[in-house]
């Protein structure tokens, strides 16, 4: 499960179950002999993963952990040690991390080792640096340091752009040369783009970014690059800098990047020449971006769940109740993966007869465009039953944890299939009928209820909007998004079910809702910065939900949904 005290890093790799140390396939070398800290360093932190002993004999290296208490039974495979450069990887079922680090050129006694560590989509800074120590704590291992302090505060305490910048050049001045000192320039030219800043100043902390990145490798220095032309594309006035980088960004790409990597440099291009009125460029690449989108989708939609799902057998009992499954989820959440492939493939085995699927984005552990004020007034009204994601509910109740990764998808969609199967099986606590008509961006909508056993100012009726597939690849490789909710048409409280028959309509603009949503992830925007400028709300393949609830005990009692008709 996600929160927002965790680092992606160590959520991922604290699940790490990792196999015997594998035989090292690795050329001959004398300069990395000896005990060496493998550190995570980005943003100014200061983590060992482990204690990693390189040793010579009869002129032939050989490797070995001797200590990793932040990860249990710590083992290298695939390890390559080439001049000054060392590569290995962890390995846990299909998940890698990959190490991939080298001393600088010319330097024949290393002291560091700079690097990177590719985890997913994630590509973290890591430091090799030579130790005399062969074991290490727990609690030394994981250091608070104050550059990384200073960070945190600017990044997301300090609300002054001022005092924010003072803070930012000192560590930049003190760390020109490392990971923290980038953090801290990446930090200033946002800041200081979005203060519409003069180019040569935007230009020289690029260049700072770029100076850096370089020492920690070409991965680095690849991700450095797109991350500066991200940002200038994200000022309010968009600097023809943008474009500049973004080419470079284009310009480094290669046959073997993968098909998402190139999608995510196309994409800020796009961006880059549509706000600097080089409209033509950017709908001719727009062009080649759908297509590469496409096969993406595709390619996604084919092996997204990672076994073969049937058909959910008939409900055994007579009951007519709907299940409603509830899933608070986040689009940059790891762990947040095996909770989204379970959801997908019950969507796919249950009838919408039977179960109805909502899909509730949070900004855990980072923003996540899919979220909107009704996703987070409904984390409220569950409460402390929500204390991260992914968390689900089947008809108001809390299930056992479904978070995992990819790997663990089809044990957490068994897991969720049982608690469904058991949901349709409760008897009926009332009748409820959905209808709907539209006339361009305007839904009249009215549910029917009857025979509803329990009534009174505590059971409500609400609406919820729906669009079955949203695209948006976050950090966590989760491309395309099922369900998602859009907005509590009628308001979080919904409507009180005083009778036990009874009607009611709630009428729905869908202007109205796509502003709404695009003024609250400005607002979100100012408060912590996305990653990028996706705001995806196509509102098309719209479905409407009601459901009934009895707020004393959280309970679903009964839900229907109906397809929205697409604009003729």
């Amino acid at each position: 499960m996600a929160r927002l005290s965790r680092t992606w890093l160590l959520a991922a790799l604290a699940a790490f179950l990792l196999a015997a140390l594998a035989g090292p396939a690795i050329a001959a070398d004398t300069s990395l002999a000896g005990n060496w800290k493998l550190k995570e360093v980005s943003n100014g932190s200061d983590t060992t993963l482990g204690i990693i002993q390189i040793e010579v004999k009869d002129g032939k290296p050989s490797t070995s952990v001797l200590s990793s208490p932040l990860i249990p039974n710590m083992a290298l495979e695939d390890v390559k040690i080439d001049g000054g450069s060392i590569n290995f990887t962890f390995k846990a079922g299909t998940r890698l991390a990959v190490v991939n680090a080298t001393a600088a050129k010319g330097d024949d006694k290393p002291k560091t080792v700079r690097g990177t560590i590719q985890l997913g989509k994630n590509l973290i800074f890591a430091e090799l640096e030579r130790t005399d120590l062969k074991e290490i704590g727990r609690q030394d291992a994981q250091k608070q340091t104050e550059v990384g302090q200073q960070l945190m505060k600017a990044r997301y305490v300090t609300k002054d752009a001022k005092e924010k910048e003072t803070a930012l050049k000192e560590v930049l001045e003190k760390n020109g040369e490392n990971a923290a000192g980038l953090a801290a320039a990446e930090m200033l030219l946002d800041l200081r783009a979005k203060e519409g800043a003069k180019d040569d100043d935007l230009r020289s902390l690029a260049d700072t970014m770029l100076k850096i990145a370089k020492t920690y490798g070409p991965l680095a220095d690849k991700q450095t690059l797109l991350g500066a032309a991200r940002t200038l594309t994200r000022a309010e006035k968009v600097s023809p800098l943008a474009v500049e980088y973004a080419r470079k960004a284009e310009k480094g790409l290669t046959k073997d990047d993968p098909a998402e990597t190139s999608a995510a440099v196309l994409k800020v291009l796009v961006s880059a020449l549509t706000k600097t009125g080089k409209a033509d460029e950017a709908k001719e690449l727009a062009a080649t971006l759908a297509k590469l989108d496409k096969q993406l989708d595709e390619e996604f939609e084919r092996t997204s769940i990672p076994f073969k799902v049937e058909n959910a057998a008939a409900r055994k009992s007579k009951s007519s109740r709907v299940a409603v499954v509830e899933l608070f989820t986040g689009a940059q959440c790891p762990p947040c993966v095996s909770a989204d492939i379970a959801f997908d493939a019950a969507v796919k085995a249950y009838k919408p007869a039977d179960v109805v699927f909502l899909e509730y984005h949070l900004h855990i552990p980072g923003p996540d465009p899919l979220t909107n004020a009704d996703t987070e007034g409904r984390q409220k009204y569950y409460g402390n039953a929500i204390r991260g994601t992914p968390t689900a509910f089947v008809n108001g109740k809390a299930t056992e944890g479904l978070g995992g990764y990819k790997e663990h998808g089809e044990a957490r969609f068994g897991t969720l299939s049982k608690i469904i199967d058991e949901a349709l099986g409760t008897d009926d606590q009332a009748g409820l009928k959905l209808t709907v008509n539209r006339k361009g961006d305007k839904i009249e909508a009215e549910a029917n209820v009857a025979d509803l056993k329990k009534t009174g100012e505590k059971v409500r009726l609400r609406f919820v909007l729906v669009e079955d597939v949203a695209r948006y690849a976050g950090n966590n490789g989760q491309r395309l998004h099922h369900h998602v909710v859009r907005a509590l048409p009628g308001g979080l409280e919904g409507f009180e079910m005083k009778e036990a028959k009874g009607s009611q309509k709630v009428l729905i603009n869908l202007a109205d809702v796509k502003k709404g949503l695009t003024d609250y992830l400005a607002e979100a925007d100012k408060k912590r910065p996305f990653i990028d400028d996706d705001r995806p709300m196509e509102l098309k393949n719209l479905r409407l939900i009601a459901l009934i609830q009895d707020d004393d005990g959280k309970e679903i009692l009964q839900a229907a949904q109906i397809e929205v008709p697409e604009e003729k």
